[in-house]
């Protein structure tokens, strides 16, 4: 047979002369300690220094490979603070090994760590640096973590509702807000779904109708309602259900009694009575539509229905933990729900605008 090394007669029953075995030993451990030296000396010609050592050890390049990728994995784990030495050694990596590299769940979460944490010590200066950001996006975009937006936008909640803990809002908390929202690059339209910043924006518009009487904060390119010219649009919930509280009657009370036999064909019925009408309160449903608030009054409409509720009319409101109850002045009106919005705002705001 013939030496799986030097691929010259070894003898028979045998694969490898044990010179050759020596070699191909110690040339593997010598080329994973060449890694290990190039990588402490920052140097990253890696091919360069291994293939001599490949040549006379009868190592292939399959088995150089797998000692590159084992030393990335260890990288990976120890690497701190210093994410470009994992970053130019991946670089100089051949092609396959890379890519295994990049498969590694621990590739993932040592380039998670790393552009979280240098997005929270960016994110803490003041002022925020554009620049840092754009640099931190850039290398999110080289190592596939998308993730950057989502994280500012846990960041910028976390800072709004530490303001709104504090008190309503005012210009100084604005204009911090809008300073951040303009340096992380951030939108009005990438935070539509942040409940934090829809808290905020609805803060601000309390705190212009307190000040101003109205609010011009909210823009729509229409309404489906016909507001009068003194009036003006705060707040639109989408997707509320509405229930308006009636009243019905039923008969309560009543029997038909029974028929006793005395003798044959001779029956006496004793036990009937008459009943009587009575009262009762059920919520008839008006549909799933918008709930449309103004200065003067809130509106509601959907498919089947469409409700006007003047403001100075609403004399009492009872919330609950996804709507509210209003009840309303007059005889025949009836109290109505909203079923699907938070009623903080409501609760605020009305106050403000029955002054």
């Amino acid at each position: 047979m013939k030496c799986k090394y030097c691929h010259l007669p070894a003898g028979l029953f045998r694969r490898s002369h044990k010179e050759c075995r020596d070699k191909h030993e110690a040339a593997l451990l010598e080329i994973d300690k060449t890694v290990k030296t190039c990588l402490a000396a920052r140097q990253y010609n890696l091919m360069e220094s291994l293939t001599p050592i490949a040549e006379r050890g009868y190592v292939m390049s399959a088995e150089i490979e797998e000692v590159l990728y084992i030393n990335a994995k260890n990288l990976l784990k120890y690497v701190d603070n210093d994410y470009t030495e994992i970053k130019d050694y991946i670089n100089a990596l051949p092609v396959s090994v890379a890519a295994r590299v990049k498969r590694l769940p621990d590739y993932v979460t040592f380039w998670r760590n790393v552009i979280e944490r240098n997005l929270m010590e960016i994110l803490s200066e003041d002022p925020i640096i554009s620049s840092k950001i754009d640099d931190i996006r850039s290398m999110a975009q080289e190592v596939g973590y998308d993730a950057v937006d989502d994280f500012i936008k846990k960041d910028i909640s976390r800072r709004i509702d530490d303001f709104i803990d504090d008190g309503f809002v005012d210009e100084r908390k604005e204009e911090y807000i809008s300073r951040y929202m303009d340096s992380t690059g951030l939108t009005s339209a990438a935070l539509n779904n942040n409940e934090s910043y829809k808290r905020f924006v609805q803060s601000l518009v309390l705190m212009d109708v307190q000040n101003k009487g109205r609010s011009e904060r909210v823009k729509v390119d229409s309404v489906p309602v016909l507001m009068t010219k003194k009036e003006s649009l705060l707040w639109i919930y989408q997707n509320v259900c509405g229930y308006e509280e009636k009243t019905g009657r039923r008969m309560q009370g009543g029997s038909r009694g029974v028929n006793i036999r005395l003798c044959k064909g001779v029956y006496y019925r004793v036990g009937n009575s008459r009943g009587h009408s009575v009262e009762y309160q059920y919520s008839a449903s008006m549909g799933m539509g918008v709930v449309i608030i103004t200065t003067r009054a809130i509106y509601f409409v959907s498919e089947s229905r469409t409700m006007k509720i003047l403001i100075p009319k609403i004399i009492s409101m009872e919330p609950y933990s996804d709507g509210i109850k209003l009840y309303r002045d007059g005889v025949r009106s009836h109290p109505v729900t909203f079923v699907g919005l938070d009623p903080w705002f409501i609760m605020n705001l009305l106050p403000m605008l029955n002054e």
